[in-house]
Order: C-alpha cells, then structure tokens, then sequence
C-alpha cells in the first residue's frame, strides 16, 4: 500500500539534531489517517489521528491517540498498563476548517545528536530556538478538503514557517509549520510526572548514557496534545 511521509528534525546548523520524526498518511483510496513517529524510537509508538470511522469525510478524523506499537507493547506489557498511552477527541478549529493536530517543542538542551547524511532519506531540517530562553515549536495542522488557505495556515496569526505539507486522501491537507516560542515553564513537573523504564533499564542508564534523551507527552490549553523533547549534552573531555 505504501504512505506518503515527510521526516523533519530540528538542527542547530552546526552538526547536531535533536530527534527526527515522520508525519505520513497511507496512499491507499480508502484510508485516510494521519500518523506521527519519533524515528529515534523506530516503531515502538506513534501518535495516530484516526479517521472517525461512521463519518467518512476526509478532514473528519476520529479517536486521536498516542499507543505503544502491538510488537513493542506484547514484549514490555509487564511494565505497561495499557497500549495506549493517551487519548483524546479532535480538538475545536482554530479557524473555518482548520485545526492545530499536535505539537513538538524542542529546546536548546534537546539537540545533541550527531548528523549522519542518508541521501535515500530527505530531512527537512527546522531552525534551533535561539538561546535557552526559547523553544522551536512544530505544529502539525490540518486543514478540509473546502478550506482554501493562502500560503500556509497560521503563517501570520501564529508568525510561523512551512516545513511542507501532505495531500490526504478526498482532499484534506496536513501541514507542518514551526515557530519559536518562549521555554515553556516546566518548574513542579517532577511532582506532576513520572517516568518509565524498559527492558532493563534504570536510571543509572541514563547516568552512564553517552546521549541520553526524554519526551514528555503534555495536554494543551486548547484541546490539542503535545511532545516535548529533552536532551542532556555530556562532557566528554572531563
């Protein structure tokens, strides 16, 4: 069947990445879902916008989730309440059939992995935030297959940038856009959070880890979810 897909990442131009991620839709006539993946976790789960399945509109999507992949969930389900990890119904519009799916914000601190060039796999790279103070925010948004946007959706409203966008089938588009942010305040998320560890693994992995790397999954004030990712650059010349 195959899926149409744009990878993306954000760099600071100076050879390192944050992580990269793949928005895809199946190519199929009779699908029309959206997918997102974070390529660092290969498939072990992917933020998945369903189509609602007794309203076949193309820009009509239905259970919207974040889940641990079947294989994945089956290894580790000792560890693991349930496959899924968060659900939630399609947020309102921001504007006349346009809506703001999900979000990706990355700080400075999140880009500390080396560039390795795939020529068979194009990257669409996104400018780093600019100091500690700033986040890149990636927006994936969505738009029907009646919505005529001029440019790009949230281009001014939201003073954003294009990444690229894809057709979905019956006419619907996903976009993704970016924009910086300020550092969203993260001071008491220790006490509203908790961690998990898999196959193994500890926090003293994470104390011996060359690279060590964090997403935290958010709900926004505005119905739509959100990933943020964290990195730690170690010092290797101590």
């Amino acid at each position: 069947m195959g899926e149409k897909s744009i990878r993306f990442g954000v760099t600071d131009t100076k050879g390192l990445r944050a992580a990269t991620w793949t928005c895809a839709t199946p190519k199929s006539p009779t699908k029309r879902d959206i997918y997102l993946i974070c390529r660092e976790l290969g498939h072990s789960l992917k933020v998945s916008l369903h189509e609602k399945s007794d309203n076949p509109a193309p820009h009509e999507h239905g259970e919207w989730r974040i889940a641990y992949h079947r294989e994945f969930f089956h290894l580790n389900s000792s560890a693991l309440r349930s496959q899924v990890i968060d659900r939630w119904p399609r947020p309102n519009e921001i504007g006349p059939g346009v809506t703001l799916a999900f979000r990706i914000i990355t700080p400075e601190g999140a880009i500390t992995s080396p560039i390795v060039e795939d020529p068979k796999k194009k990257i669409e790279w996104i400018p780093a935030p600019r100091g500690s103070s700033e986040a890149t925010e990636t927006c994936i948004i969505l738009t029907a297959p009646t919505t005529v946007v001029a440019d790009w959706p949230g281009k001014n409203a939201m003073n954003s940038q294009l990444v690229g966008f894809l057709e979905v089938n019956g006419g619907a588009r996903a976009w993704i856009v970016y924009r910086r942010i300020p550092m969203p305040e993260l001071k008491g998320l220790e006490s509203r959070t908790k961690g998990r560890f898999f196959q193994g693994h500890s926090r003293d992995t994470l104390r011996n880890a060359k690279n060590p790397r964090m997403l935290m999954f958010a709900d926004m004030d505005d119905g739509s979810r959100a990933i943020l990712e964290f990195g730690c650059k170690v010092n290797t010349e101590a």
